[in-house]
């Protein structure tokens, strides 16, 4: 996870020192243009990473499902209810009690390979549904919505279809700071997570 996120911080500073050294130049303009999508692009793969890591962390502890807290254990038994819930056949629902009344005490085999969805449009209610399945804090994030939507997200999404999307420098330093911010506190949640043992109930 530290690694991840060095990197990412490294190349982060780069592409700001690149739109203040070029701030009131006639390149100024280009060099937002092309921070925006890759500010969204750490972002987006920043998530992924970091969460499939906590996840791959935790599936790898071999906990018992009786032991895994609520949004874990509903990552293991998502196929069986889906499963029942796509079909009227009464197996399906058998399978589901059999689960809770003989595999609590079994070992858990959490899918961790799939990773984690981001959805390629990493906005606040995407991420809202990721923070809740690792169990995380949204309150931390809620006051975010406006920055990951209006300002990162719109503005990646209309630089990425073409469009021509005026941000100056200073509102994309206001937006990269506060991406950061909100990069910093979801690591940070994790790795509180882990040391705490959130990952487990006993």
């Amino acid at each position: 996870m530290a690694q991840e996120f060095v990197w990412r911080k490294k190349e982060l500073h780069a592409l700001k020192s690149m739109v203040i050294a070029s701030r009131g130049t006639h390149a100024s303009q280009l060099h937002v243009r092309a921070a925006i999508p890759l500010l969204y692009a750490h972002w987006e793969g920043f998530v992924k990473q970091i969460s499939g890591y906590y996840l791959e962390f935790v599936a790898r502890s071999k906990i018992k499902h009786r032991n895994l807290p609520p949004h874990f254990l509903a990552r293991v038994v998502r196929r069986i209810i889906h499963d029942a819930i796509s079909t009227s056949k009464t197996k399906a629902c058998i399978d589901v009690v059999r689960f809770f009344r003989e595999s609590m005490d079994s070992t858990s085999d959490i899918n961790f390979r799939t990773g984690i969805a981001t959805k390629a449009n990493l906005n606040s209610d995407v991420l809202k549904d990721i923070v809740l399945a690792l169990g995380l804090d949204y309150s931390l994030f809620a006051t975010k919505e406006k920055l990951i939507d209006e300002k990162l997200l719109a503005n990646r999404n209309n630089i990425a279809h073409g469009e021509r999307c005026l941000v100056d420098a200073d509102e994309y330093l206001s937006t990269h700071d506060g991406m950061l911010t909100v990069m910093q506190t979801f690591y940070d949640e994790i790795e509180n997570s882990v040391l705490l043992e959130r990952y487990r109930i006993s």
